[in-house]
């Protein structure tokens, strides 16, 4: 029988520069199953005036003995669409980091700027074991 969790994760940092910083850890995935992660990852300048960019991600996955294959790797959606370029304030974004049965998420910013990231994402995890 499958066990079913659903977990929110909710957190912020604060980044300075335009270097990627493992920000979000999510739980310890199954060793066999799939897993899905919804939800929304929002950089805002902390100057002024503030800008800000909201990333969409939606990952999916599945585990076969502990081994994690990413079912999905496209672009991450981002609003406004451009990542921020037409307003001339463009975060480096985000970018998934699998190891192991671990997800995590980077943030980047931009070169002398202090950046708020905050997030609000929802973990969806199937156990076959």
């Amino acid at each position: 029988m499958p066990n079913i969790q659903k977990r929110t994760i909710t957190g912020s940092t604060t980044v300075k520069g335009d270097k990627p910083a493992r920000a979000i850890v999510l739980p310890l995935l199954p060793m066999d199953g799939s897993w899905s992660v919804t939800g929304h990852v929002i950089a805002v300048d902390e100057g002024a005036p503030r800008a800000s960019v909201t990333y969409c991600p939606h990952l999916t996955g599945t585990l076969t003995e502990g081994a994690v294959a990413q079912n999905n790797t496209p672009k991450i959606a981002s609003q406004p669409r451009d990542g921020g370029r037409e307003q001339a304030w463009a975060p480096g974004g985000i970018n998934v980091v699998i190891s192991d049965r671990r997800v995590e998420i980077e943030v980047a910013g931009i070169e002398g700027k202090a950046i708020t990231w905050a997030w609000s994402l929802d973990v969806v995890t199937v156990s076959l074991r």
